[in-house]
């Protein structure tokens, strides 16, 4: 299995040289030096906040200055030429933090992307906030607490539908009837629902059976992706379930296994 570098970075720290050197620009109000004879780290920030500045004065449209910073920063990790090492801005760091620790609170749904930003809702789970708010298979998210979600990144969209309080209500604006593959289909009817979220337990083992070859049987399972949750339980009562079938082997599938949080290793597969 590659093994995968996870860089996670919150931006209230990070990176220290950066946002001081904004604030030092802006509260001295020193105007760029078109000679400069400061070399190194100093001169590469110098570089960044005239590149910066010159984008905010003269850029033809709206520019986001926060938006500006994370693409610099997420810029800087992928200059490494390694696609495992990444920088992620706050939204995104904290939905994968959510998605790796095995459980997070959401309004129990299955959902796929489309390509105008909006969310297409293509399962229910039983019992979830969503269904018991009346939401319905093929119904459109075009809207999160009243802000648009059309032509926002897919991430940053589903981060801000999940929480980290369980009973929180997220304000969903639904379009039903419409092409379920568009957000702005004028026949479709909009709706809004306040939907509670709960506890969503992730799965990363399945698929656990046991295969015969040759006489002999042996457990198989997948393990698609590895969160705080894995090894325990799901990892280790799947090994129960396997030898209490009489496994004399084990297959461990982990094709288009992800990676994520560190595990305890076994000492043997049936010492788990």
């Amino acid at each position: 299995m590659a093994r995968y570098t996870y860089f996670f970075a919150t931006f209230a720290i990070l990176p220290v040289l950066v946002i001081a050197g904004v604030i030092w620009l802006f509260v001295a109000e020193k105007p760029a030096a078109e000679v400069s004879d400061v070399t190194g780290t100093e001169k590469d920030l110098q570089l960044y906040l005239e590149v910066r500045q010159k984008l905010l004065d003269h850029y033809d449209g709206e520019l986001d200055e926060t938006e500006l910073r994370n693409a610099a920063l997420v810029g800087l990790a992928q200059g490494t030429g390694d696609r495992f090492t990444r920088v992620l801005p706050p939204i995104e760091a904290r939905e994968q933090s959510q998605d790796l620790g095995g459980s997070f609170f959401g309004i129990g749904v299955y959902i796929s992307p489309n390509e105008d930003g909006s969310i297409r809702i293509t399962g229910l789970q039983p019992g979830g906030g969503a269904e018991q708010a009346g939401i319905l298979s093929d119904d459109v998210i075009v809207a999160v607490d009243g802000i648009s979600i059309i032509d926002q990144t897919h991430d940053s969209s589903v981060a801000r539908i999940k929480s980290d309080q369980e009973g929180s209500i997220v304000k969903l604006t639904i379009r039903r009837g419409g092409d379920p593959k568009l957000g702005n289909d004028p026949k479709a009817t909009v709706l809004n629902f306040n939907v509670t979220r709960s506890r969503v337990i992730t799965y990363s083992v399945h698929d656990v059976h046991i295969e015969e070859r040759d006489g002999r049987r042996f457990g198989y399972l997948q393990v698609s992706d590895i969160n705080a949750n894995t090894y325990d339980p799901q990892f280790k009562e799947a090994i129960v379930e396997l030898a209490g079938k009489g496994a004399e082997g084990l297959v461990l599938d982990l094709r288009g296994n992800g990676g994520g949080v560190s595990t305890r290793p076994c000492r043997s597969w049936t010492d788990c």
